[in-house]
């Protein structure tokens, strides 16, 4: 999985537009919503990048990231192993002790 930091990053240039638009919107600068426009286009058009090869928009390239598929069946035989593995008194996933 990828770092907290490049998550992050990855976030707030895919949502520039809402990110710029909070803040032109709060300080009422012009230079900021246009900047919004400008970005808007860019992460449209870096969206047509995930049709390619490599399946990755824009913003995963930029940030070295990418979104797979999780098996869910591998995540149920892991949750049934923890369940099995949990302490005497704990029940479910609970972290209160059974009284």
């Amino acid at each position: 999985p990828a770092s907290f930091t490049k998550r992050l990053n990855r976030t707030l240039f895919k949502y520039n537009v809402w990110v710029l638009g909070l803040v032109a919107s709060l300080t009422g600068i012009d230079v900021v919503t246009s900047a919004s426009g400008v970005g808007c286009c860019v992460v449209a058009i870096g969206c047509l990048l995930a049709l390619g090869r490599k399946k990755q928009a824009l913003h995963d390239r930029l940030f070295g990231t990418a979104v797979f598929l999780r098996d869910v069946s591998s995540d149920r035989e892991i949750s049934e192993k923890i369940e099995t593995d949990a302490p005497i008194g704990y029940q479910d996933g609970q972290m209160d002790p059974i009284e």
